[in-house]
């Protein structure tokens, strides 16, 4: 995200934050828009007046909540405070008005993990699974599903996927993971190896042998 920016004390600082903050009241005296309350919100934060800034741009959100600029800045501030519910408030706005932008969208995730919001989390990547950040989405949500014990859901999710991308070496090592906490070690086996294939890893080359380890035992057990 572009960084807010504060300005250096120098001569003429406070005429200048008085002049700018008088010619913004005045244009929104005269229009009553989001805008002005944006710019002025601007000023205050670039003089130092962090928390009236906040509630400039707060404002300037709830007159128009697709103000995009003002969320950003909003977001902005609100994590550098460590507000995470206004953060994440301002997120959800940044990601529906531009679904494009990924980076809304993984610092969307980043803090609603921080804030243990399963449900949202899955809602979010969701929203993004059949968008250009498939991928993304797709092996997110997986993780997701693995860490909440719902394996099964995330074997289904990640064989539609690695059908539809087959090149991608960490999509088949999150479905063979899958396959072993369920304990389909052939399935787990064929994709662990497909993976190492695509991609050369040493832990996924442990968990192949673990994997065939653990075979050759069943099959001596059977027999």
């Amino acid at each position: 995200m572009k960084k807010l920016e504060q300005q250096s004390p120098h001569n003429g600082f406070q005429a200048r934050f008085y002049i700018l903050t008088f010619f913004w009241r005045f244009i929104y005296l005269l229009r009553r828009d989001a805008s002005s309350l944006y710019h002025l919100g601007n000023v205050y934060f670039a003089h130092g007046h962090h928390i009236k800034a906040m509630q400039l741009w707060n404002n300037a959100v709830v007159k128009d909540q697709n103000h995009s600029k003002a969320w950003h800045n909003l977001v902005q501030a609100a994590v550098s405070k460590e507000e995470w519910t206004l953060a994440a408030t301002g997120l959800s706005a940044l990601c529906r008005m531009h679904p494009d932008h990924l980076e809304y969208a993984t610092l969307f995730s980043q803090i609603l993990k921080k804030q243990n919001r399963t449900n949202d989390l899955k809602e979010l990547y969701l929203n993004y699974v059949d968008s250009v950040h498939k991928t993304w989405a797709t092996t997110e949500l997986a993780l997701l599903y693995i860490r909440t014990h719902q394996e099964k859901e995330a074997c289904t999710l990640l064989t539609s996927y690695v059908k539809d991308h087959p090149q991608d070496a960490y999509g088949w090592r999150l479905l063979g993971m899958s396959h072993m906490k369920v304990k389909n070690y052939p399935l787990a086996l064929e994709a662990l190896q497909e993976s190492y294939r695509l991609h050369a890893d040493n832990e996924v080359k442990s968990w192949i042998v673990r994997i065939k380890l653990v075979e050759k035992k069943e099959g001596e057990r059977s027999g």
